[in-house]
């Protein structure tokens, strides 16, 4: 049957919606199948609600907030040991101007109470706060001296022609915003503030103080609606999204099991949405005071695309319950998947007796090396191991900093599943490590680590479990005074450890400091690139992080210097590579010897308006280099993967190539088997920054990339194979294929979640040394 070509910007045509009754669907559609339940608990799906309540002590209202609250370094300043008891610190404005945002379903009289504390100054006089909503005056928060501190109740009318359904702002106009240390004349630097919220309560008139706000629930307390698995329950004042791909199918309904004994509310409607060439398009289509029973909303018009089906209680009464009974999409006949990509290696069959050396250089970027098209020889032993196995070229990791992406890579979980997201959690004892499991068989495991993040003897315990370990640490001294690191003592270490064990099945995991900053390489290396005739460029954290905060500004040709030490710095690691293979062969080790070369996470030049790592998770940030290679593992290997490579995927491969069975925990899955991802509707990676408060998640999908801040929930979309450097957001123009991935994303996440059980996270809590402060800050971490 041949198709017609849809106009995109049909869509009130298109689907002027096909009301079926029964007898229309038989006779025109005998058999549908079910193609899609929507009540299923993980349906993708995102809530919309109004603002009632918020108490600003709670970590998830940020999500709200605009300008005015966040420093040049993204921080907010929390108040600490309120007047009040019920709160548990106050979220303070540190500037003359601070705004947020209320959502507003079904504009009407409102009222609005605001609990708020001064910033109080006897010199200045009292604090005088205006309110405005969308720019329309509501009144002014007023202060006197003898209210001083103390919190107050201020509350106002908000008329309805000043609401917008949706997004609304709310903007606070102070008289003054000082910092404590500027009015006392110190030198250390103050945070100028003008006052302090607690909470914010939005209702029907009239207005009313906030008399026991543990006896409100905050709005990210209160779920839209309940998926049973049949029916959608859902409360007033809500609207529940449903992003779809509507199956390519000759015949695809949306179809409700309501009946007049289980009606819609009047109240209720079923909209429609898509992105169009002009912008999202949205109509009307099923009003539950003209629906007839039983109802199908013809969606073939739209077959292949991607929509939004909207389940509208904005105008229903508050106290009733809404009830979609057994909403699904049904179809004519489910479209043929694709095949999954089948296993390299049939049933099972692997070599059982090799040995794997895995080497970590810190902080090398993915394109930074020649065989990934770097236009500097960077990396020419990297690029020969490249030729004897494969090299894959989309590989991530799942946070952009060293103790996050570290346990992935032991535990085969992503961060949201290990728990350590920051260098102050480790996983629970139950969490399976790399290293047991390899031990549990028989093998030899040997740890050399110039990361200190990985020592046994810190209180994370990353590094226990081997049965042997060799520090390579930079001590402090070489450090502060801008000396080259000493990478030949993992080297040596690593050389040493293969000697002794030659004759032994073993594992050996070197991770490398460099080209991790301080970009300070060692002769012959340094300016092998370029030469400096004049003042070189600093390339510690102590001189680069404060580019980070605006406090600095860098020219061009500095940014160019400092890339050049970290080229040289790749260099010197690459060396160290190619001193290590050559070990293998002069041992007699190559033929039962895999290599594998990567990095825990990249690095950034400014490409984003950031230096160094922890910051983001742009491609630079998180976009590694892989390489698995060695005489017997090129039959092994596919010549190509088509895919996306992720670091927790190498614990599932190491054991493969050791004939060793890895546990069913692993979230990763072994390179070994399948030429390319076969999860089908699901992200092919996740990556997590969670430093320094400053969350976030990136989903990444086979063609597009999803951002999201946690804190205000800012989404960021790119289609990589067009926008490979992450430089046009998409989100604002096609908003609904990003909640069509934002909607997968969380639900996969939430599923993920739910399969996770390895007890509690453990809090790490050690007083660190004098030497170990001054090791984080050489390297920028504190």
């Amino acid at each position: 049957m041949k198709r017609r070509a849809i106009p995109r910007s049909a869509l009130a045509v298109t689907v002027a919606v096909f009301i079926a009754t029964p007898a229309t669907l038989a006779q025109a559609h005998p058999e549908f199948v079910k193609a899609l339940d929507l009540a299923a608990p993980f349906t993708p799906r995102i809530e919309e609600r109004e603002t009632h309540f918020l108490r600003f002590d709670r970590f998830e209202t940020y999500a709200c907030l605009g300008d005015g609250w966040y420093d040049h370094r993204g921080n907010l300043w929390l108040q600490e040991k309120p007047d009040k008891p019920a709160y548990e610190y106050y979220l303070c404005a540190g500037a003359l101007i601070a705004d947020l945002q209320v959502t507003v379903m079904r504009p009407r009289p409102l009222a609005l109470t605001i609990e708020m504390r001064q910033n109080f100054f006897p010199r200045l006089g009292p604090q005088r706060v205006e309110v405005l909503w969308n720019g329309h005056p509501l009144g002014a928060c007023q202060f006197s001296r003898e209210m001083g501190w103390d919190t107050l109740p201020f509350s106002f009318d908000v008329p309805p022609e000043a609401q917008r359904i949706g997004a609304n702002t709310l903007q606070f106009l102070s008289r003054y915003a000082i910092a404590r240390s500027t009015m006392r004349q110190d030198e250390k630097r103050g945070r100028p503030m003008a006052f302090a919220l607690a909470s914010l309560l939005l209702a029907d008139p009239p207005a009313r103080p906030v008399d026991d706000p543990g006896a409100l629930i905050s709005d990210h307390e209160r779920p839209a609606a309940a998926f049973d698995a049949e029916d959608i329950q859902q409360i007033p004042g809500t609207r529940i999204k449903l992003p779809i791909k509507v199956p390519d199918a000759a015949h695809c309904v949306l179809k409700f099991a309501n009946t007049p004994e289980n009606p819609f509310p009047q109240e209720t409607a079923v909209l429609l949405r898509r992105d169009t060439d002009n912008g999202p398009e949205q109509i009307t289509a099923l009003s539950g005071a003209e629906v007839t029973y039983p109802v199908a909303l013809d969606l073939t018009a739209h077959r292949g695309e991607v929509v939004q089906i909207i389940l509208d209680a904005t105008h229903v009464k508050t106290g009733e319950t809404v009830l979609w009974r057994n909403p699904a999409l049904w179809v004519d006949a489910l479209p043929e998947a694709p095949a999954p990509p089948g296993p390299l290696a049939p049933d099972g069959e692997l070599p059982a007796d090799l040995n794997v050396v895995f080497i970590i250089l810190d902080a090398l970027r993915a394109d930074s090396l020649r065989c990934n098209g770097y236009h500097r020889d960077t990396t020419p032993n990297i690029d020969r191991l490249a030729t004897q196995g494969i090299r894959f070229e989309r590989a991530f990791s799942p946070a952009p900093y060293t103790s996050s992406s570290t346990w992935s890579l032991l535990t085969s979980l992503y961060p949201f599943q290990h728990g350590a997201t920051t260098g102050g959690h480790a996983p629970g004892e139950a969490v399976p490590r790399l290293q047991n499991i390899l031990n549990e068989a028989g093998v030899v495991t040997g740890l050399v680590s110039a990361n200190y993040y990985l020592s046994p003897d810190r209180s994370s315990r990353m590094g226990q479990g081997f049965d042997e370990y060799f520090e390579a640490y930079d001590t402090i001294e070489m450090l502060n005074r801008q000396e080259p690191r000493r990478p030949a003592d993992t080297t040596e270490h690593a050389i040493d450890f293969l000697t002794r064990h030659k004759d032994d099945r073993l594992f050996l995991y070197a991770h490398y400091m460099i080209p991790h900053d301080p970009y300070y390489p060692n002769p012959p290396y340094a300016h092998t690139f370029t030469v400096e005739p004049v003042k070189p460029v600093d390339t510690s954290a102590k001189f680069l992080v404060p580019f980070n905060w605006g406090e600095r500004s860098l020219t061009h040709i500095e940014l160019q210097q400092v890339r050049a030490r970290y080229d040289e710095t790749v260099l010197e690691g690459d060396a160290e590579v190619g001193r290590i293979v050559q070990a293998i062969e002069d041992l007699g080790l190559a033929n039962r010897t895999a290599i594998i070369v990567s990095s825990d996470h990249g690095e950034a030049f400014m490409e984003h308006d950031r230096l160094l790592h922890t910051w983001r998770v742009y491609d630079e940030f998180i976009h590694i280099p892989l390489v698995i290679a060695g005489k017997p593992v090129e039959a092994l290997l596919p010549y190509q993967f088509d895919g996306i490579a992720r670091t927790i995927d190498l614990f599932p491969t190491i054991c493969d190539l050791m004939g060793i069975k890895a546990p069913e925990t692993c979230a990763g899955r072994s390179l070994l088997r399948y030429r390319a991802n076969n999860a089908q509707g699901a992200p092919l990676n996740y990556a997590l920054a969670e430093y320094p408060r400053n969350p976030l998640e990136a989903y990444q999908w086979q063609r597009y990339k999803l951002i999201r801040c946690d804190i205000n929930y800012a989404l960021e979309l790119y289609d990589t194979i067009l926008d490979p450097r992450e430089t046009m957001n998409l989100a604002l123009s096609q908003p609904v294929l990003a909640e069509y991935l934002l909607a997968r994303s969380l639900a996969w996440k939430a599923e993920q979640t739910s399969r996770s059980d390895y007890g509690p996270i453990e809090e790490i809590e050690e007083e660190m040394t004098d030497e170990e402060v001054q090791r984080l800050r050489a390297l920028g971490y504190l």
